[in-house]
């Protein structure tokens, strides 16, 4: 993303010319890309976990631990968790609107 921000040339040149509208949404999909990679790689650990070593194992009770420990405990993690949540939910509702 610092990459979208730094070569403003392709957005319009100078910062009062840029194309705000354009900037916005390469932004959002760069955000959501993001989100949707994290949220696939939880989900694709989960599932390997359970496959190999199946889920009353403690491999998988582990991973699960350290996903609510760090829920609990990582204000980052937490707001990650809460902005995808946010952003799956809305892109729901504008793909209805």
């Amino acid at each position: 993303m610092r990459d979208l921000y730094s070569n403003l040339s392709s957005y319009g040149g100078a910062m009062r010319e840029v194309n705000q509208r354009a900037m916005t949404a390469d932004f959002a999909q760069h955000s959501l890309n993001w989100l949707i990679t994290a949220r696939f790689y939880i989900e694709a650990e989960r599932a390997h976990l359970e496959s190999v070593y199946g889920s009353d194992s403690d491999e998988f009770a582990r991973f699960h631990q350290a996903r609510h420990r760090a829920y609990d405990t990582h204000p980052g993690y937490r707001f990650t968790y809460k902005l995808r949540v946010t952003s799956r939910s809305t892109a729901v509702y504008r793909s209805r609107g």
